[in-house]
């Protein structure tokens, strides 16, 4: 067996592999030389058996998982593709983190800012804003993993949709932003029930397992008491940032 390290916001995994693993862009820069026991194993195999959904197979026994690729696949497998058929939220969220579909964007005062909204609300352009126009780095551009656990942070994760960028940085969580498009900057502070249930949707989760909604709920419940989460409608363009910067920042 080939063993492979990956860390994603202090979650370890270890990956072991029948077969070399593809190198991924999106997966490299959370590889670790493991030198701790880690928190999750992952066992990769190859099979020639029916598969439950026409790629792979998994089989949890406590904190490892095997997953049994397609014959045809063999030699065809990522560190990126083990991650995503393992469970991978299932796991992080029994170590306290839950993953928001959000635009990850680096302050130049070291603090996370989240723009969380859906697909083609402006996520993406928001980012690109602050980096343009407040000295910002865009860390991750469709999700980060959030933890609730000495203090909210964001941390890096490998998925990233079509913006491709997915760096490896934790920071401490400033605040998270709902985005909803508008013809003028309009924005409001929220809270209680009514953050929880925008939020909730951009969680990634296995709705139909108890356990794992409870886990995710509570987290998230942990991140809404401790973190500002607010309401900007805004437009697209350099007077969004100075808005939104103004009450961050006080300027």
């Amino acid at each position: 067996m080939l063993s492979e390290f990956y860390e994603f916001g202090g979650t370890l995994f270890r990956i072991d592999s029948e077969e070399p693993l593809l190198e991924s862009k999106y997966t490299a820069p959370f590889a670790c030389a493991g030198t701790k026991t880690p928190d999750f194993v992952i066992i990769v195999g190859y099979s020639g058996e029916k598969m439950q959904n026409g790629f792979s197979n998994a089989n949890r026994i406590g904190s490892s998982i095997r997953i049994e690729f397609a014959e045809s696949y063999r030699g065809k497998i990522s560190a990126k593709n083990a991650l995503e058929e393992s469970g991978i939220f299932r796991m992080l969220a029994k170590r306290g983190g839950v993953v928001l579909h959000s635009s990850y964007v680096l302050t130049k005062q070291g603090e996370a800012l989240l723009f969380s909204a859906p697909s083609g609300t402006g996520k993406s352009t928001q980012a690109e804003l602050w980096r343009s126009y407040a000295g910002a780095k865009v860390i991750n551009g469709d999700r980060a993993l959030v933890k609730a656990e000495n203090g909210v942070t964001a941390n890096g994760i490998f998925f990233s949709g079509t913006s491709g960028i997915c760096e490896n940085v934790t920071a401490p969580l400033k605040a998270i932003v709902i985005l909803r498009q508008s013809f003028a900057n309009e924005l409001k502070k929220v809270s209680g029930k009514e953050a929880f249930m925008r939020l909730l949707p951009q969680c990634s989760y296995y709705p139909k397992e108890e356990e794992n909604l409870k886990l995710v709920t509570g987290i998230l419940a942990e991140i809404i008491s401790a973190v500002p989460i607010y309401d900007f409608g805004c437009v697209p363009e350099k007077s969004a940032v100075t808005a939104l910067n103004e009450v961050l920042y006080g300027k």
